[in-house]
């Protein structure tokens, strides 16, 4: 015989097991869009470096390459904010000099090799 402390139960039951496959599949998502965020950012500041490293300091411009990116790092911080000043510029190009990206992988992770692994 079901009687309504049986339901509250059951419910309470259920309840809970919906909470919990809801909050899983939030968390999971989350750190989905933590680590997709997170590798975009990596390759965007590795072609930045190269840009920079390849049309600023290894150019013909390489004389005057320090008030170049100077420059730079004023229009970009103007834009985007405090992490495109001159110091973080010249981290993200000493980034792309410190490791290569493989043409042959599709995976975005998987293109970053750090000090010749991976």
């Amino acid at each position: 015989m079901n009687n309504k402390s049986d339901i509250t139960v059951s419910s309470t039951a259920d309840n809970q097991s919906l909470y919990t496959d809801i909050k899983r599949l939030v968390v999971e998502a989350r750190s989905s869009v933590v680590k997709q965020v997170n590798q975009t950012l990596t390759v965007t500041y590795w072609q930045t470096g190269k840009r920079i490293n390849i049309e600023i300091l290894q150019s013909k411009r390489a004389d005057y390459g320090d008030a170049t990116i100077k420059r730079l790092a004023e229009s970009l911080t103007s834009e985007f904010g405090q992490g495109f000043g001159y110091r973080n510029l010249m981290r993200i190009t000493r980034f792309y000099e410190q490791f290569s990206l493989s043409e042959h992988s599709d995976d975005t992770a998987g293109k970053i090799k750090i000090g010749g692994w991976g």
